[in-house]
């Protein structure tokens, strides 16, 4: 679940190839048609979320399964408590969540998007079996200040308690700076392991690496890898993505 733009390299449209190429068969839900990527400034949407109820109804009817659920942007309030429910209904027959709660960067919120979308997000996190915020968003979902220097591993540490403790089990936060270093910093609830992923930031503000990340994060993950081992997999096809010539 996540938005489909017409123009642009993010979200579905390159999530399900890359999900597709993995061999995983994809049921997508798109919450909301979007008329390019936000970083052109001027968009269009249209807001989904009739259509995802009516789909949802019918796949129930048909019978569909799934191995996991994944869930990315989230046009309106509506349709989050929409997707509430229905993740919780698959998280309780087994199926693994994820969740990107996407909502902000570099220390502030996306267009139209305010405090109210935390707390909604924040009622995600205890069915969530996986949460991959970028640091901005860790922070807005744990309640704590935007550092705009560099973190401490304790410091890490206790932002990854804080959403453990409001319910989340594994934990991703992408694009922390600790200790001066570039790093993607977690928690395993398999292995109760906390790890760090450092990497060297290619400059540049390029669409859709959150969502190149994600797909092959999960990828990984499904086929029963390790999530430390997936995390730096990830990464690397994050920047295998962006260095490769068009």
């Amino acid at each position: 679940m996540n938005d489909l733009p017409g123009y642009g390299r993010a979200a579905l449209s390159t999530m399900m190839p890359l999900l597709s190429d993995k061999g995983y068969c994809i049921y997508n839900l798109p919450t909301a048609l979007v008329s390019n990527t936000f970083d052109f400034g001027k968009y269009s949407v249209l807001d989904t979320t009739d259509y995802m109820r009516s789909s949802m109804e019918t796949w129930k009817m048909l019978g569909f399964s799934f191995d996991a659920v994944c869930v990315g942007y989230i046009v309106s309030d509506r349709q989050s408590e929409l997707i509430r429910e229905y993740c919780l209904k698959w998280a309780t027959e087994g199926v693994s969540v994820w969740l990107d709660p996407v909502m902000a960067d570099n220390g502030r919120f996306y267009n139209g998007i305010g405090d109210g979308r935390v707390r909604l997000l924040r009622k995600m996190l205890p069915i969530s079996d996986y949460i991959v915020p970028n640091y901005t968003e860790a922070a807005l979902l744990a309640g704590r200040a935007y550092k705009r220097e560099a973190l401490t591993c304790k410091e890490a540490e206790e932002l990854i308690d804080i959403l453990k403790d409001m319910g989340a089990k594994s934990v991703i936060i992408t694009s922390a700076d600790v200790n001066g270093e570039k790093a993607i910093i977690g928690y395993d609830n398999l292995t109760h392991n906390y790890f760090t992923h450092k990497y060297i930031q290619i400059k540049g503000n390029i669409s859709g690496t959150g969502d190149v990340f994600l797909a092959a994060l999960v990828g990984e993950a499904l086929k029963g890898e390790e999530l430390a081992k997936s995390v730096k997999i990830a990464s690397d096809a994050v920047k295998e993505w962006i260095l490769k010539p068009i």
